[in-house]
């Protein structure tokens, strides 16, 4: 059996690797705010927690985390695998926009407004750039 990365060059492969550790990390969140939302609606345990709109809080970050970034961050790896793991910049920068969109912006991205929804914006900008140095 042959290696899915094995024709990709180092850096091919650190950006592929980089990439899936962002939708690695993305579940692991989301599976943290799962926990979060579980325990907003444990009786004994909600008293605990902050009053207002947390469960909805956490819901949107566990639902954010768990698609939107999750998807995102596996299209990266796809389109690293896509270009053969041309040495790129404008692919790195990509990357770093991405998880620093995801961040910033996937647990209150419905709950605090534009901010955090330029943020995810730009976590999916920075993919597209990702597409566009893939095509070029």
């Amino acid at each position: 059996m042959t290696s899915v990365v094995g024709h990709l060059s180092r850096e091919g492969q650190a950006r592929l690797y980089a990439w899936l550790g962002l939708a690695v990390a993305s579940l692991v969140g989301a599976g943290l705010f799962a926990a979060l939302v579980a325990l907003g609606r444990t009786p004994g345990i909600q008293g605990l927690l902050p009053a207002g709109d947390y469960f909805r809080w956490a819901l949107v970050g566990h639902v954010n985390l768990a698609v939107v970034i999750w998807f995102l961050a596996f299209q990266g790896a796809l389109w690293t695998l896509a270009d053969g793991g041309q040495r790129s910049t404008p692919a790195w920068v990509g990357f770093g926009a991405a998880a620093a969109g995801a961040g910033q912006g996937h647990d209150v991205a419905e709950l605090l407004g534009p901010l955090a929804h330029r943020a995810l914006g730009g976590a999916q900008e920075a993919v597209l750039l990702q597409v566009d140095h893939d095509r070029g």
